[in-house]
């Protein structure tokens, strides 16, 4: 247990770390994969540092926020977890990403020329997962700009200047597991990997479910999932899965 306070005006919130660490061990049983922990919004408002050592400890395989702010936190909280970062502004500090390890999702070619602009500045190779837009249509590489996108990945990775650790996409419909729309944003998914490996390269990770998808749907597991909110005992489809999570927040 750790508290989190605020203001004493607002009350104290209790979380229980071992519930944390129970919930990362449902889901991974239910995805049969490793899991990638979201921890974004300082661990959804339980505690990003301490949230991030319990889930690495229980076994996670990497931790993923949203902004590279929140990964630069974890990092100065000595958190040396792998780390995945893939919503990023016009003024994200892509130099600070890559001397902190972190792994960047890159959505757009301007992105990867950002990131491939930082790294030859400080002469080091950027770790980077290429989101993939496959039906959300909120990030990610857009269908008609991949081809190009390949082309320019392919370029940087033979210049040395970014290494592929992994392709990443979001469900657009994951908490309605008989959607075919998961279905079909899987196929693409796995079309682009294909198109990577055409060129040589080969992610170390495909991940594609969120907590819902992870719950109940084994087949879009591919190398790891990616929950966030079942991790701190939410389940967001009681309706379809029965997981013995337990709320961490009290």
């Amino acid at each position: 247990m750790h508290p989190y306070a605020g203001s004493p005006a607002l009350g104290t919130a209790t979380i229980d770390l071992a519930a944390i660490a129970h919930n990362l061990r449902v889901v991974a049983d239910a995805a049969e994969v490793g899991v990638i922990a979201v921890v974004k919004a300082d661990g959804y408002g339980h505690g990003a540092v301490p949230v991030a050592r319990t889930l690495v400890g229980a076994g996670a395989v990497g931790l993923g926020v949203a902004q590279v702010a929140e990964a630069l936190a974890l990092r100065a909280g000595a958190i040396t977890a792998p780390i995945t970062a893939w919503l990023h502004t016009p003024d994200t500090d892509f130099q600070a990403a890559i001397a902190a390890g972190i792994d960047v999702g890159v959505s757009s070619s301007r992105q990867l020329a950002a990131l491939v602009a930082a790294a030859e500045h400080l002469g080091e190779t950027a770790t980077v997962t290429i989101k993939v837009d496959t039906g959300m249509n909120r990030s990610g590489v857009a269908r008609d700009e991949w081809a190009g996108f390949v082309d320019d990945f392919a370029r940087a990775r033979a210049a040395g200047a970014v290494a592929l650790r992994g392709v990443m996409s979001h469900l657009a419909c994951g908490d309605e597991p008989d959607n075919p729309a998961n279905t079909d944003q899987a196929d693409l998914l796995r079309a682009a990997v294909a198109d990577l490996n055409a060129i040589g390269a080969i992610p170390e990770l495909v991940h594609l479910a969120n907590s819902p998808a992870a719950l109940t749907r084994r087949d879009l597991a591919f190398d790891t999932v990616r929950p966030g909110v079942a991790l701190f005992g939410l389940n967001p489809v009681p309706q379809h899965s029965r997981a013995d999570l337990i709320p961490a927040m009290t």
